[in-house]
Protein backbone atom coordinates (compact mmCIF):
# COMPACT_ATOMS: atom_id res chain seq x y z
CA UNK A 1 0.00 0.00 0.00
CA UNK A 2 1.18 3.72 0.34
CA UNK A 3 1.98 5.70 3.05
CA UNK A 4 2.25 9.10 3.13
CA UNK A 5 3.34 11.79 5.92
CA UNK A 6 4.36 15.27 6.31
CA UNK A 7 5.92 17.18 8.47
CA UNK A 8 6.82 21.21 9.43
CA UNK A 9 10.15 21.78 9.40
CA UNK A 10 11.79 25.21 11.42
CA UNK A 11 13.72 27.64 8.85
CA UNK A 12 16.71 27.02 10.00
CA UNK A 13 17.75 23.57 8.01
CA UNK A 14 20.19 23.28 5.52
CA UNK A 15 17.12 21.25 3.02
CA UNK A 16 20.29 20.98 0.55
CA UNK A 17 21.94 18.02 3.07
CA UNK A 18 18.82 16.30 4.36
CA UNK A 19 19.52 12.17 4.24
CA UNK A 20 16.90 9.61 4.42
CA UNK A 21 17.46 5.51 4.74
CA UNK A 22 15.73 2.46 5.68
CA UNK A 23 17.77 0.87 8.31
CA UNK A 24 16.74 -2.71 9.14
CA UNK A 25 13.22 -1.17 8.61
CA UNK A 26 13.04 1.82 10.41
CA UNK A 27 13.31 5.24 8.25
CA UNK A 28 16.06 7.47 9.31
CA UNK A 29 16.29 10.67 8.29
CA UNK A 30 18.70 13.31 9.31
CA UNK A 31 17.62 17.03 8.89
CA UNK A 32 20.99 19.27 9.66
CA UNK A 33 20.96 22.63 11.25
CA UNK A 34 21.93 25.28 8.95
CA UNK A 35 24.81 27.44 10.23
CA UNK A 36 24.14 30.50 11.49
CA UNK A 37 26.49 33.45 11.81
CA UNK A 38 28.41 33.57 14.34
CA UNK A 39 29.74 37.01 16.47
CA UNK A 40 33.24 37.59 15.47
CA UNK A 41 35.53 39.88 17.47
CA UNK A 42 37.57 42.39 15.78
CA UNK A 43 40.64 44.39 17.43
CA UNK A 44 40.84 47.89 16.50
CA UNK A 45 44.09 49.53 17.30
Amino acid sequence: GHFSRSFRLPAQINSEKIEAKWDNGVLVVKIPKSEVAKPKKIQIS
